[in-house]
């Protein structure tokens, strides 16, 4: 498994991946999580929004948002009672930052449940400033928020137009498809694993490989759901430069509970700051 694949395909799950809080906020101070693929994870069972917090040790406004903004009453219980707060040092996670466009500190972004970022703030904000995109973001969460594709359309294509898959070997000769990933494991398990030739199926037109034959039970009952949109084609390509160009999952998200390839981790940047534009695009 790549290491650095896995964390950009996990950082694009805001993804491209939601966080959840167990607790309420204290009278004097957030409860800020940092461990993200938890984090994420509880976010996404308990429907709550998340509001991610990217910071440094050397960064002065950082710290001041933590000691003024973080601290006012309203934010903490607006917070602590209705969202889900992550902290994420830039310079650790370095190349998260970069793949979701942090471009100066301190950066909040503000996601929906459903992954979808809502709202990203560059710099320092007051308590004031930031508390309607808060209240924005619960007012999201309460709604009938979508967590089926993009499109009715994009439905069709993937379940209703889709040949069932066959288990089995392929055709002699056949290369996997999407560099031997495993679908089933990045879907799931926000990890990149190379599948091995002896759980196979043939579906859309393409070989593809899984760990386990276990995990290739699952994409066989409910191959929609683990399948790219696009067949795996960049959004981001198509719409911009009207030319086809097949992603990798390294450079994956998730948005709307659809995964999404892109070919590069700039074009993947662009598609998490306007992902419902890009979505609308190719339906």
């Amino acid at each position: 498994m790549s290491l650095s694949g896995c964390c950009r395909f996990r950082l694009a799950m805001l993804l491209v991946g939601a966080i959840v809080s167990t607790c309420a906020a204290d009278a004097a101070e957030i409860d800020w999580r940092e461990d993200i693929d938890v984090a994420l994870q509880d976010a996404n069972r308990a429907g709550k929004p998340v509001l991610i917090q990217f910071t440094a040790p050397w960064c002065g406004y950082c710290h001041k948002m933590f000691k003024t903004t973080f601290r006012e009453d309203e934010i903490v219980s607006l917070v602590g009672e209705r969202m889900i707060a992550l902290r994420i040092d830039a310079d650790k996670q370095a190349e998260l930052a970069e793949q979701v466009g942090v471009a100066g500190l301190p950066t909040t972004l503000i996601v929906a449940p459903d992954l979808r970022i809502l709202k990203k703030l560059t710099g320092f904000q007051t308590a004031n400033k930031i508390r309607r995109h808060l209240d924005a973001a619960c007012h999201v969460a309460k709604s009938d928020v979508p967590t089926v594709p993009v499109t009715q359309a994009m439905e069709q294509t993937a379940v209703t137009a889709a040949p069932a898959p066959t288990a089995g070997p392929d055709a002699a000769g056949a290369v996997p498809a999407f560099g031997h990933c495993c679908l089933v494991s990045l879907r799931e398990h926000r990890a990149i694993v190379k599948g091995v030739p002896q759980y196979s199926v043939e579906y859309r037109g393409s070989r593809l490989v899984f760990a386990s034959d276990e995990l290739r039970r699952k994409f066989l009952a409910d191959p929609s759901h683990f399948w790219p949109v696009l067949d795996g084609h960049c959004a981001v390509n198509l719409v911009d430069e009207e030319r086809a160009a097949i992603g990798a999952p390294e450079f994956g998200a998730i948005y709307r509970n659809r995964v999404w390839f892109f070919d590069s981790a700039s074009a993947m940047r662009e598609f998490v700051d306007e992902p419902s534009d890009y979505a609308s695009a190719v339906q």
